[in-house]
This record gives structure tokens, sequence and C-alpha cells, in this order.
């Protein structure tokens, strides 16, 4: 077993803290625009026409899926270069099974029964919990990772190069809707845990750390370019099926590398010594980013009802709705998670 200092921990962690509490905001305040982008239908009885909102709303979710699924290999990596008799069965499928399978089909019959409208069979009811309802569905995606890495550390002897070759290659096939158990989900995001898991375990943070403002606000200006290129290309009509073709393999390459560019910033932000270092002197934010795993499954729940069985919009107007209803939504994940913990089944769960 090898030793780790004291010193090499606490910079991990804030590594890890200062990425998963941004990213677990951004997700709450995305699905708080949501209704303003299409991604979610409108809570109230006129079209929403807020062009500021719509580009927020698209904004904050071009890369925060996929730097989650980032942190999801990074953490593999730090466990498995320290502790090597992890990556076994038992360390990535057993246990991810508790972690991650059981908790998603709990709250994901629960979401099914409060939201679902779907007139389905029980067999399809059963089949769409255990893939996870509404937001639910990240989490079996995310199980197919471990298990992947699982496959490919255990039983293949291709090189790095190839395997991110082909993870690369196969993200940007459009496969989402064609495979079961969200395996094309798992496809197309793998490259980021991927990635995250041979940073740690090869141990090549300081060869890729960003310690210039400008380098990093240079990658800043990169994704928001990807982001109206995407947008540009989706517009278009395409004349044949080969030109359809291609055009959703630019929309797809040009949100990978937006995706990727934006994971390098933040990670690169994280690692500002400043910035690890107030995190490192406030170990509230340690436990905060505890509650992220609470937060993810807790905050749709709360969006949904605010938005769909409240007369909040109403009173608030499609202006100040997303604001007012992103604050609540973050305090009451935060309550639910602190209450949820204080139970030995709510640690099983989200803890």
């Amino acid at each position: 077993m090898v030793s780790v200092s004291k010193n090499e921990r606490s910079k991990y962690l804030t590594d890890v803290v200062i990425i998963r509490l941004s990213l677990i905001f951004l997700l709450v305040f995305y699905h708080s625009f949501a209704i303003y982008s299409g991604n979610w239908s409108s809570p109230f009885f006129f079209p929403l026409d807020i062009p500021v909102y719509y580009w927020l709303s698209v904004c904050s979710h071009g890369f925060r899926l996929e730097a989650m699924t980032f942190i999801s290999g990074l953490l593999l990596g730090y466990t498995v270069k320290r502790y090597p008799e992890r990556m076994s069965f038992n360390g990535c499928v057993i246990k991810k099974i508790k972690r991650i399978l059981l908790p998603c089909i709990l709250f994901s019959a629960i979401y099914f029964f409060i939201f679902s409208e779907a007139n389905m069979t029980w067999y399809e009811s059963v089949y769409e919990i255990m893939i996870g309802c509404g937001h639910l569905w990240y989490l079996p995606m995310v199980f197919w990772c471990f298990v992947l890495i699982f496959i490919i550390e255990t039983y293949t002897t291709t090189s790095v190069k190839v395997l991110l070759s082909i993870t690369f290659l196969l993200s940007l096939l459009p496969l989402q809707g064609f495979l079961p158990l969200r395996l094309g989900y798992t496809i197309n995001f793998f490259i980021y845990f991927y990635i995250g898991y041979l940073i740690m375990k090869h141990d090549v943070t300081e060869k890729i750390k960003i310690s210039a403002f400008y380098c990093v606000l240079g990658i800043l200006i990169y994704f928001l370019i990807g982001i109206l290129l995407k947008e540009w290309i989706m517009e278009l009509n395409p004349s044949s099926l080969m030109m359809h073709g291609i055009q959703i393999l630019l929309m797809r390459a040009s949100h990978l590398t937006g995706a990727l560019a934006m994971i390098l910033a933040f990670y690169g932000i994280s690692n500002f010594a400043y910035v690890s270092g107030y995190i490192a002197k406030h170990p509230r934010f340690i436990k905060l980013s505890g509650y992220c795993y609470g937060v993810y499954i807790y905050q749709q729940f709360i969006l949904l009802l605010l938005y769909f069985h409240t007369n909040m919009p109403i009173i608030l107007g499609p202006v100040a709705l997303p604001w007012v209803a992103c604050i609540i939504t973050i305090c009451l994940s935060l309550l639910m998670c602190h209450l949820t913990l204080k139970t030995r089944l709510g640690k099983f769960l989200i803890g």
C-alpha cells in the first residue's frame, strides 16, 4: 500500500472540492433556466422568449455533466493508484451497484410515481425505473463507466493511446438513443471518465496544470466560440443524409472539444495556489462537497414541484422566477441532504 502524505491528500481534496461545488451550483442553475432553452416545457401558458436566459441555460449546460464524469474518473484513478487491490470486480462493480444503482432505482421509482404521465405497461414502467427516470439517467451511465474501466484494466492489453483514440471516436457517434440500459450515453461520456482516470492514475497532474490566468481566459473564450458554433450548425438544414451525418459529427466534435477545454480550465483554476489555499483553510467547503451527490438527486424533484405544482411561476413571473427558484432549490436540497445524512438509510443512499 502506498502511503499518502497529509499535504498531498489535502491538496487533492481541494481540487475535487472546488470542482464539485462549482458543478453542483451549475447543475441547479442550468435546471432553473432549462424552461427558457426548450429542454424543459414551460410552466406558463405562453411561450418564453428571453434571449439572455436562453444563453445562460445553454452555456451552463455545455460541459457540466462531462466535468462531473471527469471527476468520477479522477477519483477512481486516485483510489486505484493508492490501493491497487480495489481494481477488482468487487470494487468496480459490486460496490458501485450499492453506491450508484440502488439509490438510482429507489429515487427513480419515486420520480416515476410523482412525475410520469406516460401510459406504460408494467414492464415498461419497471424498465424506465431501472434505467433512471428524469435526471437520474446519469447514474446508470456512470456505473457502466466503472464497469468498462474494470474490463479494460483486467482483460485488455491495448495501449492507452489506442484506447483513447477509440473512445474519442466513439464519443462522436450519436448512440444515446440506440443502445439499452444507458449504454449509448456511456459510450458518449466515457472519454471524460477515462481521461480523468488516467490523469490521476499516472500522476500527470503537474504536466497539465494551468497556472496562467490568460490561458484559462483563452480556454473560456474557446468554449464560448464552440457553443456559438454548435448553435449555428444546429440551425443548418442539410440537403442529404450524408450532409446530415456530417452536421451531427461537427456538432458533436464542437461539443466534445469545448467540454474538454472547460474541464481543463476548471482543473487549472482548482490548482491556483490562492484558490486551493482558501479552500484548505475553510473545511466547511469540504463538508458541503459531501452533499453534492444528494443535491444532485434532490434538486430536480424540488424544481419540478416549484415550477409545475405551485403558483410560484404566476406569482413571480418569467423574469424573477429562475433566480428565486434556484436559490430556494439550493437551500432546500442542502437541508434535505443534511437531514437525510442523519439517518442510517440516508448515509447508505447519499453518504
